[in-house]
């Protein structure tokens, strides 16, 4: 082996080759040194945890990506017009979490940069920004201030980032750079009402001979108040208490389905009965039904009024029925009437006098199956005092049947 001078054998290896690893060592572990040095100088990157999800397909917007959100204080996340880099709200987005997507997101919205924060939370900046539709139907941009994870003036890890084209787009016009026109309501269709004025608006066949019966039952209580009192109030013994049926209303009806359901057509049968009057007002029966009747007075958007009445000789002369039962219902009443039914009729000599205990209205209706429904209400309780001691106490109570072919009632 051929030595050079100055250089002294090691075995196989020279002295220079020893010097050479040393330094080498040397340089490494001072590269090492500066490289750590290097990075626990500069600031750290917060690692985004919660970056946005995968795209998938709007039906009006294409791609789109669902973002993780949190609320500020102020209950709701904004939306802004960055025109000019002044920041407006437009809009807002109502709930946080993941419920809200967006288009794509940049830091150079109409070629600039627009630094944000939250009023409510001034530790909070970001310039970065997400394009998205408000819940109140604007087209803006949303900080990513509020997007969750991630830390100050980051982007999200996973948004597509807007093309120039998209990033120009500073105002609130929606993706495609054109904003539609307005386009007016469309009128809200006419309600059908109830009643319908004829059959044009019938798609179906109708439901026909549908009966509604309505009996009065009547509650007379005749009573004698004594002088004593018992708890404030004077005590009162029963002289008698009696009950009878008074009169039955009438109602003959067809329905029809329509665009809106069922509907009940025109060109209802209405009839009234009375037990203790007959057709000439004249009273009949046994008591307490008699010398009572009742009848219908109007008819107006499925409600008919029928009046409970008592007749009875006197010098006295009010004629309220007699004039009621001459009218017949107008022409231009919701329900077209073709029988206009009285159960009495009051005769004009004067001794005949008409007391009015009440009205109680019946409304009729129909079901999602197109079957004509009613309900009617009652009267009372009435009291009528005789003189000091003595008073009657009247109560009406009707009782409602529904059905087919049902018969109206005698006269």
């Amino acid at each position: 082996m051929t030595v050079k001078p100055g250089l002294t054998v090691v075995g196989s290896i020279t002295y220079g080759h020893v010097m050479f690893l040393s330094s080498l060592r040397s340089l490494t572990l001072c590269l090492l040194v500066t490289a750590l040095v290097t990075v626990l100088a500069s600031p750290a990157r917060a690692a985004d945890d919660r970056p946005c999800a995968a795209p998938t397909s709007h039906a009006s917007f294409g791609p789109v990506q669902y973002c993780p959100l949190w609320m500020p204080s102020r209950g709701s996340v904004p939306v802004h017009r960055l025109d000019g880099g002044v920041t407006a709200e437009v809009g807002r987005l109502n709930t946080a979490g993941s419920v809200n997507w967006f288009v794509c997101q940049s830091d150079r919205v109409g070629g600039r940069v627009i630094r944000y924060r939250d009023p409510g939370h001034a530790a909070y900046t970001n310039v970065w920004w997400a394009r998205t539709l408000s819940d109140t139907g604007a087209w803006g941009w949303t900080s990513e201030v509020y997007f969750s994870g991630g830390g100050n003036d980051e982007r999200d890890a996973r948004l597509r980032m807007c093309t120039a084209a998209e990033a120009a787009v500073a105002g609130v016009t929606p993706p495609g750079g054109v904003a539609p026109a307005p386009v007016a309501p469309a009128p809200a269709p006419r309600k059908l009402p109830l009643v319908l004025d004829d059959d044009r608006s019938c798609t179906g066949p109708p439901r026909t001979m549908q009966g509604v019966q309505v009996r009065y039952r009547l509650h007379d209580r005749y009573v004698f108040e004594t002088n004593q009192m018992s708890m404030g109030r004077p005590v009162t013994h029963d002289v008698w208490q009696r009950a009878g049926w008074i009169g039955t209303s009438y109602v003959r009806a067809a329905s029809c389905p329509t665009s809106q359901g069922w509907r009940i057509l025109p060109g209802a049968l209405v009839a009234s009965g009375s037990a203790g009057l007959d057709g000439r007002g004249e009273p009949r029966g046994k008591e307490p039904e008699r010398k009572w009747g009742v009848t219908m007075t109007s008819a107006e958007g499925g409600t008919l009024s029928v009046a409970v009445a008592r007749c009875y000789a006197t010098a006295s002369r009010w004629r309220i029925f007699k004039l009621l039962s001459q009218v017949p219902l107008p022409a231009r009443f919701t329900i077209s009437v073709a029988l206009w039914g009285v159960g009495f009729a009051i005769p004009d000599e004067p001794q005949r006098h008409c007391r009015m205990l009440g009205a109680s209205p019946l409304r009729l209706g129909v079901d999602a199956r197109g079957r004509i429904t009613a309900r009617a209400r009652g009267i009372g309780p009435v009291i009528l005092r005789t003189d000091r001691t003595h008073y009657s106490q009247y109560e009406v109570v009707p009782y409602v049947t529904l059905g087919r072919n049902l018969k109206a009632p005698a006269g």
